[in-house]
């Protein structure tokens, strides 16, 4: 071992012959490697993974301007060896478990794949720790607790994939293709087993003086060093880390989870690196922490600047709607996809805070137009979303009638993240949506109606299904869904069903298409709506029907589909946790009916889903 910084420490001590016996000081450095192998591996099978899919999309796109053959392409990416293993794998992906409460505790477990995948892992790297022996040694001056060096070890380990799943531009992201926000669900969990190996580490370094001189002792050995004091003010700083980000707590302070999340993991950081003193080989890891993070924030500097002016703002345009919704408006550089969000900030009303929000408009189809109009929409419910909708009524109340213009505030948008929503390449879709969840939902619907205007669409029937409390929220969003209907290629290509369900919910006119069917005084069933769309995409007489009828419509657009080929179905789903949930799970079923044979003509059920729960 060999000192570099720092006063004399302790820590290391191991001069007496038994210290290399059982678990030496010097071979501890394996156990982070252990980590850190065991997680790069897992990452580099995900990545291998992720080719195959990203090929398939390579070739949707490629194909895009040829209907019959984007059809051809869309069968066989969902048939053949590859549909039933992946069926199994989005059984255990799309299986959402039930969360416990108790009083303001919410514990929310991740999807049954996650759930396992993260059981397994922790499970494994616990045994390993507590099978090794010795825990202790015979006399604290023989050197540190083996138990407690190995547990300290490991947690160094998970530091840098802690800090780089954390990050919204991640080489994670970049290898696997799973967006930042989903991510959040192993930063989350990892960080939580982080804190159990810093405790398992903590605890023999208290135990082993008390046990040896009781107190005096303990408090002689605390006072010795500052690798104590140091070590537990990093511990203090994890375990805020930790517990701030419960979902129950997080819920209900989530601007001061923004405001001390950043700063608490700095501070954190700092702090370990003086409390390892560079012992063994700890601070590989706190470097190899220290410079992901500083890449991850210099990139996204980089893209807010390509994307914002360095020396202005731009400039958002907030609106008051009816039924408590915000629209914003902003002109940008962005290029997206459908589904995608953007976290702004406002420096004029919370210099500090960035939210996320769903953009709901297509970019420019001119690729060589710089700018492009950016779309927002947000429930106003607490925070910074009562505020934008509070103060955009104010001035729309000050403001002329017939004038207008809403409210104007300087921006910074930071962004586009998440996964591409984007369906036009399954032949069956089925959008669902609860409230303000439409703003996810209806980007998916916009890109599609696009699709079809270049008859670059494998879709041929969508059935889009929005619940809603009370109708006046239908207004903003009526003019999208009277465009999308126009473009649709057939009359039998889009189903709208609205369902009203507010106390004011009273059947009357609302001058809608005929075509749309309202319900009142009633929640839509998001189980019933995925079996119907299996139904619907296993049938194929349905299927042909549809196909004659959109190409009796125009000479260019797409041959009919074969019948004895595989279906592709997909299923987008944004509202309340239980309508997620059920949909999440009723499509989890269809997976195993698609791995017992029992689903026919049916070979590839997609779920896409947007979470915001980080």
């Amino acid at each position: 071992m060999e000192r570099r910084h720092g006063s004399p420490t302790t820590a290391g001590i191991g001069l007496l012959p038994n210290t290399r016996t059982g678990d030496p000081w010097a071979g501890q450095p394996k156990y982070s490697k252990g980590m850190t192998a065991s997680i790069s591996i897992i990452i580099f099978l995900f990545a291998l993974a992720s080719v195959h899919s990203r090929w398939q999309r390579y070739q949707h796109q490629r194909h895009a301007s040829d209907s019959t053959i984007l059809e051809k392409a869309t069968r066989s990416s969902t048939s053949g060896w590859l549909a039933r293993p992946a069926a199994a794998y989005r059984m255990l992906a799309y299986r959402r478990l039930p969360s416990y409460r108790w009083g303001f505790l919410n514990l929310r477990l991740p999807v049954l794949g996650a759930t396992l995948a993260l059981s397994a892992f922790m499970l494994g790297f616990t045994i390993w720790a507590f099978v090794v022996q010795p825990y202790y040694r015979d006399n604290s001056s023989f050197g540190s607790p083996p138990l407690a060096l190995r547990a300290g070890m490991m947690a160094l380990g998970l530091m840098p994939f802690i800090y780089v799943l954390g990050s919204k531009v991640n080489f994670i992201s970049l290898l696997t293709g799973v967006s930042h926000e989903r991510l959040q669900v192993y930063h989350q969990w990892l960080a939580r087993f982080m804190l159990f190996l810093a405790t398992v580490h903590m605890i023999p370094f208290i135990y082993q003086p008390l046990s040896e001189g009781g107190a005096a002792a303990l408090r002689e050995w605390f006072s010795s060093d500052r690798i104590n004091t140091t070590g537990v003010i990093a511990y203090v700083c994890l375990f805020v880390l930790s517990f701030a980000s419960m979902t129950g707590i997080r819920e209900r302070c989530y601007e001061l989870f923004l405001l001390i999340h950043v700063p608490v993991a700095i501070l954190f950081l700092g702090y370990m690196f003086v409390h390892c003193q560079a012992l063994l080989t700890s601070w590989r890891y706190l470097w190899a922490t220290a410079a992901l993070y500083m890449l991850s924030v210099f990139l996204r500097f980089a893209a807010q600047l390509q994307q914002n002016s360095f020396l202005s703002l731009a400039t958002c345009r907030v609106e008051a709607l009816p039924g408590g919704l915000t629209k914003m408006t902003v002109d940008s550089a962005l290029r997206w996809r459908p589904g995608q969000h953007v976290f702004v900030r406002f420096p004029g009303l919370a210099p500090l805070s960035a939210h996320p929000f769903t953009i709901v408009s297509m970019p420019s189809a001119d690729d060589q137009q710089l700018m492009s109009t950016v779309v927002l929409m947000a429930k106003a419910r607490k925070g910074i979303t009562k505020r934008l909708y509070d103060r955009a009524s104010r001035v729309q109340a000050e403001q002329v009638p017939h004038r207008g213009g809403g409210l104007a505030l300087s921006a910074v948008l930071d962004g586009p993240y998440g996964q591409d929503a984007s369906v036009s390449d399954h032949q069956h879709v089925l959008l669902l949506a609860g409230g303000s969840g439409i703003t996810f939902v209806l980007a998916s619907l916009l890109e599609l109606s696009w699709q079809w205007q270049k008859k670059a669409a494998a879709t041929r029937h969508v059935h889009f299904v929005w619940s809603i409390r009370d109708a006046e929220s239908l207004e903003w969003v009526r003019p999208y869904l009277v465009t999308v209907t126009a473009l649709a290629p057939s009359a039998n290509a889009l189903r709208i069903s609205i369902y009203i369900s507010g106390r004011d919910a009273v059947p009357r006119d609302l001058a809608l298409p005929a075509s749309w069917e309202v319900h009142w005084g009633t929640h839509p069933d998001a189980a019933a709506a995925v079996t119907d769309l299996a139904r619907e995409a296993s049938n194929p007489s349905k299927q042909v029907d549809v196909e004659k009828a959109s190409s009796s419509m125009s000479s260019a657009s797409a041959e009919p589909f074969e019948s004895s080929g595989s279906a592709a179905a997909a299923v987008v789903v944004c509202g309340p946790s239980g309508m997620v949930k059920d949909a999440s799970n009723a499509v989890a079923d269809l997976q195993a009916d698609i791995l017992r044979g029992n689903l026919a003509g049916v070979e590839n059920v997609t779920l896409i889903t947007e979470s915001f729960g980080f």
